[in-house]
């Protein structure tokens, strides 16, 4: 809204969106990194919204517009389910099978 001009109402539709591809994509793209390593999509897919986050902001500054907005939170969400979707079992594998448990939570602890 303060940004780019859009409408509150009409801007939330571009959440919506992306959440929902994130909500669909994620699963796929963590059953795929079973087939293709975690490391490997994971950071493939860091590469790619860092590379195309500059250029999809500056374009959608350019001329603001829902549609825009729309196909930009798409696109960001098409490629960051590549990282979240395989990010639980890597986050996993990153301690050794008798301590996962453990592990996990202490993370998830000294995080917050």
């Amino acid at each position: 809204m303060t940004q780019l001009k859009l409408p509150y109402g009409q801007s939330f539709y571009a959440v919506i969106v992306g959440n929902v591809l994130l909500t669909l994509l994620s699963p796929l793209a963590g059953a795929w990194s079973d087939k293709i390593g975690r490391k490997g999509l994971s950071l493939w897919s860091l590469i790619v919204t860092f590379v195309m986050i500059y250029p999809l902001f500056a374009w959608l500054e350019s001329e603001p517009s829902i549609s825009k907005l729309i196909l930009v939170q798409a696109l960001l969400s098409i490629a960051l389910s590549g990282y979240y979707g395989p990010f639980g079992a890597l986050i996993a594998e990153l301690f050794p099978a008798n301590v996962h448990s453990t592990g996990l939570s202490l993370a998830r602890t000294t995080l917050r």
